[in-house]
């Protein structure tokens, strides 16, 4: 009877890990669309595989963002990243998050230096460092154009900094620049719009179809870790993931931001499955000893 009832105990645990690891699996890949490191090459380091081709072959820059990373992609003139990633029709995107480090001199008016990542501003949005030293973030909803600019500027300055974009009805729109607010705007509705459009880096996008027609405003500098996210972190939410400035610039005193850190973190699900049946081969062997 005894062994019984430890055996129905030991199911119990067993089943408890196993849907508490399945959970984790889940968790770390229920957000995160697409996550370009550009650490030496244009692979999106999700399962989802937007992959990236270079065009006039953005460089290799051996040089770190406050994201720790050994190396960037630097853009000049007619460089950019056509990615295997579209969004098609209103509501396909109904909420985002788009984090993003860049360190640019350029200089020029509001519309000269696109972009970080871009899914053409008349249909979807566009995340970017302007000419003028500002970083900027435009959406369209309800067959309008909102472009939001940062009330932080001279980010032209040769300096790496830190974008956070996030848009959505809970939180509404806002923008993030170097973990310190910048501004806000009411949002209540998905990004509105029947078209298809494929993603860019280093230009803004009239794509409907991979690696088609671009908007020619190329951006001039270096960007690393692009990540776009299907929900919402509020200001307060990224503010509070900033980390310990173990890794500040000199200049900019910029913490990495670790938002996206904690999926990161999480293992792949074969490695968790493999942790599983090892402790119930352990929980296993306990029982078996005690009965």
């Amino acid at each position: 009877m005894k062994t019984l009832i430890k055996m129905k105990l030991l199911s119990i645990i067993l089943l408890g890990i196993i849907v508490t690891i399945g959970w984790l699996a889940n968790v770390s890949n229920l957000s995160l669309i697409s996550a370009w490191n550009l650490n030496g090459d244009y692979l999106d380091a999700t399962v989802n595989h937007y992959d990236g081709s270079g065009s006039f072959s953005p460089s290799v820059v051996d040089e770190s963002s406050e994201s720790g990373h050994g190396s960037s992609a630097g853009f000049k003139s007619s460089h950019y990243i056509a990615l295997e990633q579209a969004f098609s029709g209103t509501g396909s995107l109904p909420e985002l998050t788009d984090s993003v480090w860049f360190k640019t001199t350029a200089s020029g008016d509001w519309q000269s230096n696109w972009a970080l990542l871009d899914l053409d501003r008349l249909e979807f949005f566009n995340m970017f460092a302007s000419g003028k030293g500002e970083a900027g973030f435009s959406t369209t909803s309800s067959n309008s154009i909102d472009d939001m600019y940062s009330s932080m500027n001279g980010l032209n300055d040769a300096n790496w900094h830190h974008l956070a974009v996030t848009y959505g009805h809970s939180v509404g729109k806002n923008l993030d620049v170097d973990a310190s607010f910048g501004s806000l705007s009411p949002s209540t509705r998905a990004l509105d719009t029947s078209a298809t459009r494929y993603s860019f880096i280093g230009d803004g996008s009239e794509a409907s179809y991979f690696n088609a027609e671009l908007n020619k405003l190329y951006y001039s500098g270096l960007i690393s870790e692009v990540k776009l996210l299907d929900s919402v972190f509020n200001v307060a939410e990224v503010m509070a993931q900033v980390s310990t400035p173990s890794m500040l610039t000199v200049t900019a005193q910029v913490s990495k931001p670790s938002i996206f850190a904690t999926m990161a973190q999480v293992p792949e699900p074969s490695t968790l499955a493999i942790f599983a049946l090892g402790i119930m081969g352990l929980v296993s062997r306990r029982f078996n000893k005690h009965s």
